[in-house]
């Protein structure tokens, strides 16, 4: 399979055929409309045999694994990312030493930026770069959303249970040890569960050798961010929630744009099928290369 388109030299090639053995740049292959779902509704086939020709997917114009992870850092500074976060911040004022304000407060924050980080993830595999608005959240995603929320939330609440009991029991490498544990499998259990819309799918670790392969250090980085997302209730109890609710809003953003960007880089391994309809203005020469054909 060659990288490179057989007609446009400097063009990266998107598409291979099988039968001809040929590689061509998005502009190259033809289209043809059907009326398959709301999501999928065109085929494209090979100029000269006239087949489907297979999409070899995004890592032609993907960033790097670094590169993209310093994107994923900055994310949270765009415009909309930072007014949910200044917004959530100024609801954190609010915390108390009345018990019931507290929690009230802490599960609607909670719910505000786990709902906002799902929609980042779902603007990230669809190909967007910029900071999704609330607006952009049909009422039917946000109901998905919600139930989506909630499960993910009983993960991380198991996760906290463990490691809060293990301290309470005054066992550190207990504690430590659950905590690495879920550090370890809470990105691929996430990146399966949202994927299949399953709960159960978090269990499915069989892809993990080959998505770590596949992002190496990225995958490290998300391991280290989900620490104090899964010590959330520990950190809220030993400091000032105050202090605490700006720093968990940004990691939930960077966490789930990291976790887009990697269901992105791995959709082989994970199983999830890309709209190539979502990319097509990248895949254009005007787009990579400043020209037309």
């Amino acid at each position: 399979m060659e990288k490179y388109c057989i007609n446009h030299t400097f063009s990266d090639a998107h598409w291979y055929c099988k039968k001809c053995q040929v590689s061509y740049c998005f502009s190259c292959v033809e289209k043809k409309n059907f009326k398959f779902s709301k999501e999928d509704n065109c085929v494209h086939i090979c100029p000269t045999c006239k087949r489907m020709v297979e999409w070899t997917g995004i890592l032609h114009i993907s960033d790097n694994v670094f590169k993209s992870t310093a994107k994923a850092m900055l994310y949270p500074f765009s415009s909309f990312s930072m007014i949910v976060i200044a917004v959530l911040s100024c609801l954190g004022m609010l915390f108390s030493d009345n018990l019931y304000i507290n929690e009230a407060l802490f599960v609607l924050i909670w719910s505000l930026i786990a709902s906002y980080a799902q929609n980042v993830l779902d603007h990230t595999i669809r190909g967007k770069n910029e900071a999704p608005k609330f607006t952009h959240i049909p009422i039917n995603k946000l109901i998905n959303h919600i139930f989506m929320v909630f499960k993910q939330s009983m993960i991380y609440l198991v996760a906290a249970a463990l490691f809060i009991g293990s301290l309470q029991m005054n066992n550190a490498v207990l504690a430590y040890g659950f905590l690495a544990i879920f550090a370890v499998i809470l990105p691929l259990g996430l990146m399966k569960s949202i994927i299949t819309r399953k709960f159960k799918s978090f269990f499915d670790l069989a892809p993990f050798i080959n998505v770590f392969k596949r992002t190496g250090a990225q995958y490290l980085v998300l391991m280290v961010l989900f620490i104090p997302v899964i010590t959330i209730f520990h950190l809220y109890i030993s400091y000032q929630p105050r202090l605490i609710t700006p720093l968990i809003c940004y990691l939930m953003i960077v966490i789930y744009r990291l976790l887009g960007q990697m269901i992105l880089k791995c959709h082989k391994e994970l199983n999830y099928s890309l709209n190539y309809e979502h990319f097509k203005d990248k895949y254009s020469l005007e787009a990579l290369h400043g020209f037309k054909a």
